[in-house]
């Protein structure tokens, strides 16, 4: 699925900034098998998406801490973080369908 068709399904630029980090994050993960982020890649992938660059530091501490949060630092990889495992699969449940191939063929 091209980027474009899955921000307009999934209305992008309506949600707060970190439901559009969820989104992009969870896109990385379906389009390219990427689970762990830097927060460096999360910045740039909300830039190439044509949203503006958040503060860095604001914006880790909205993801790790708090009643949003909805990442946790990785286990696998020094200074980069992940999806909750809840969060992925609320995600997992209200998007997989965007990937489905739905589209008849007549023959």
């Amino acid at each position: 699925m091209d980027i474009l068709t899955y921000l307009g399904k999934t209305s992008f630029s309506t949600k707060s900034e970190l439901e559009r980090v969820k989104l992009i994050c969870f896109y990385a993960y379906k389009e390219k098998q990427q689970s762990i982020f830097s927060m460096t890649e999360i910045v740039e992938l909300l830039v190439n998406c044509g949203c503006n660059k958040p503060n860095l530091s604001r914006l880790k501490d909205n993801l790790l801490k708090g009643k949003n949060k909805s990442f946790v630092i990785s286990k696998q990889e020094q200074n980069k973080v992940e999806l909750i495992p809840t969060v992925f699969a609320r995600l997992n449940r209200a998007y997989s369908d965007l990937w489905c191939d739905t589209e008849t063929i007549d023959s």
